[in-house]
């Protein structure tokens, strides 16, 4: 039986699985199971083979972000570019560049509430608009409804005189 670089047998489908077979089998960095049907050393390569795969494809899929991951992202570099910067001789010009980072920050946070009030502003406005349609809807039913019933009424008032 040829041996894998870590000098274990390796594992197939072909046996039952024992404990005593598990111990001889597996070397103490690397376990395999039995569903796998491949050596550790093998499962380890395939193993660092998807993650480095999975690397690239992060690094290549940014366009396909979110927009908040992408905003979190320019967060980030905006931090990340402060503290280079904050390292710096260059101070003075870290201090300034906070400030207005603050400045604009706290700008686009009054400029969603603001938006955020005029929407809900809007929507209280167009449920309210909806609301009194429907109380004249339902008004106009009713009076329809009592016109009704009163001529029903002057009907069987009227022939019951007639008789």
């Amino acid at each position: 039986m040829p041996l894998t670089p870590t000098n274990t047998p390796p594992i197939t489908n072909s046996a039952p699985l024992t404990p005593q077979a598990v111990s001889q089998a597996v070397a103490p960095a690397l376990v395999a199971t039995s569903r796998a049907g491949m050596a550790p050393s093998e499962l380890a390569a395939l193993s660092k083979q998807l993650s480095q795969t999975q690397l690239k494809r992060n690094a290549t899929s940014a366009g396909v972000l979110s927009q908040t991951a992408q905003r979190r992202r320019r967060i980030d570099a905006a931090i990340d570019k402060a503290s280079n910067e904050m390292t710096t001789d260059n101070s003075s010009e870290f201090s300034s560049t906070i400030v207005e980072m603050m400045f604009m920050m706290e700008e686009r946070q009054a400029a969603r509430d603001a938006e955020y009030q005029r929407q809900k502003e809007e929507r209280e406005r167009e449920q309210a608009e909806r609301e009194e349609k429907r109380a004249a809807e339902r008004e106009m039913r009713e009076q329809q409804s009592q016109q009704l019933m009163l001529m029903l009424m002057t009907k069987l008032m009227g022939d019951r005189n007639n008789n």
